[in-house]
């Protein structure tokens, strides 16, 4: 990996139906030439318990019945085995009953072994929806095509939740908007930076307002500043428009302490989607919001700030002054397929992938 990364320390079975007539002396099951484990089976003929427990299932069921839960999701390898096996003798209930431990546990052990040798699962990815709702998808299908494994983005509980869970083991990657805190480093995941952000501060394109500083900024959004006349705008209240603040996302955690500065938000309008967000400042001309780049300007424009307009250049050099890495966490130093799918992102292709919605690392992708 290149870039910057750190490591802070059955009764309905055909098969089943006809099963007496495929049991011929010298016949076999085609099944049967296609899996090792049957013939092994069929070789090393395993005790008339198994043979009762495949065919019949547990003793004082009906037949086919009370095979563990994953045995409907092992069907294939069920049949397979029902084939290899020569037809249950005839035992007593009572011997079938102390069978039946033994039988079962040799089942567990041939469908754990059935199940080891399957493709690896998906990476679970929780965190920031900055980074899922965007560029997060092609990734993961540009690494799927590389021969990789997908990455499943089932945790939109934002960065802070989503770095806890990958510290606690409940996810793979974790996916923040902001520099890790002090608090986790502590914990010492691994983390690389990827790409380059910035938030924006969006307002109506009627409003006449081009530039502001952080002060007024941070005055807009505690409710200092009122009326837009105050900054040298047209005469309207200002309306504050808000993603949920308390929600752990990595956008408001940024925003919170680079330009808010430990001050509390003023009154406004919360809307829980950012597209939302910027869907309503696009129709009312005196709406204020901050968004991430990766928003795009239809129906509103950016102010610079400070002076200096976010651009690529100025994003990645921070000259912007509300720029931000993004960065990929995982709870250790990452292996297998999660430490392929860190070095896809940061190799070219993967940061071309980056670069079509967010700055990349490289100037050169």
């Amino acid at each position: 990996m290149t870039g910057e990364e750190y490591a802070t320390s059955d009764e309905g079975d055909p098969q089943r139906r006809d099963i007496s007539t495929r049991r011929r002396v010298g016949e076999r099951h085609p099944a049967t030439e296609m899996h090792p484990v049957a013939l092994s089976i069929r070789r090393e003929r395993f005790s008339p318990a198994l043979a009762c427990l495949l065919f019949e299932g547990p003793p004082g069921l009906p037949r086919g019945e009370g095979l563990p839960p994953f045995a409907s999701t092992h069907t294939a390898v069920l049949h397979t085995l029902r084939a290899a096996l020569p037809p249950p003798v005839s035992q007593s209930p009572r011997a079938s009953a102390r069978s039946w431990p033994a039988a079962l546990a040799a089942l567990l052990l041939l469908a754990s072994c059935e199940q080891a040798t399957r493709a690896p699962s998906a990476l679970a990815y929780a965190g920031s929806g900055t980074i899922s709702d965007t560029v997060l998808p092609a990734l993961s299908r540009g690494f799927v095509d590389a021969g990789g494994v997908p990455v499943d983005a089932r945790f939109y509980v934002g960065s802070s939740a989503g770095m806890r869970m990958v510290l606690e083991g409940q996810a793979d990657l974790a996916g923040l908007a902001r520099a890790p805190k002090s608090t986790e480093k502590a914990l010492n995941p691994y983390y690389v930076i990827f790409a380059y952000d910035a938030l924006a501060v969006l307002v109506h394109p009627d409003n006449p307002v081009k530039d502001l500083t952080r002060a007024q900024v941070k005055a807009l959004f505690t409710g200092q500043v009122k009326n837009w006349r105050e900054l040298g705008g047209h005469d309207g209240p200002v309306e504050r428009v808000t993603v949920e603040l308390n929600s752990g996302s990595g956008s408001v955690d940024f925003f919170r302490e680079t330009v808010m500065e430990g001050a509390s938000f003023g009154p406004g309008r919360v809307i829980p989607h950012p597209d939302d967000c910027q869907r309503y400042v696009a129709s009312h001309r005196d709406a204020v919001t901050f968004l991430s780049l990766s928003q795009g300007v239809e129906g509103v424009r950016r102010l610079a700030l400070d002076g200096v307009e976010a651009t690529p250049a100025t994003v990645r050099t921070a000259d912007y002054p509300l720029s931000r890495p993004l960065v990929l966490a995982t709870r250790g130093v990452p292996e297998g397929s999660l430490r392929a799918f860190l070095d896809f992102v940061m190799s070219p292709p993967g940061q071309a992938l980056v670069a079509r919605t967010f700055v990349p690392v490289h100037a050169d992708r």
